[in-house]
């Protein structure tokens, strides 16, 4: 994965959605702007002028109520010590569904 430059930055999308229609609308939304590494976790590489469009995007999607939504901005510097272990998986397919 490379690393994000001075005007980018790697945002790690972590969600927990309980409506199943709301939990597959969040997913083919997410795919605008990243790749589905886990079943409700997305790495989006973006512009840092995106991250307000990314944010409002999930926002619309949730429920506070119920939902849960964390959007973590990943600086350069902090991306370097992130570790990965394992089989890399370039996406899951679309048609996971977990509930």
């Amino acid at each position: 994965m490379p690393i994000a430059g001075k005007h980018e930055l790697l945002v790690l999308v972590v969600y927990d959605i309980r409506s199943p229609k709301r939990l597959a609308r969040m997913g083919r939304r997410m795919k605008d702007f990243g790749v589905r590494v886990q079943n409700s976790v997305f790495e989006c590489r973006l512009a840092v002028s995106e991250y307000p469009r990314l944010k409002d995007a999930a926002l619309k999607i949730v429920d506070p109520r119920v939902d849960s939504l964390r959007l973590y901005r990943i600086c350069a510097a902090c991306e370097e010590k992130v570790d990965f272990l394992g089989a890399e998986v370039p996406g899951l397919p679309d048609d996971v569904l977990v509930l």
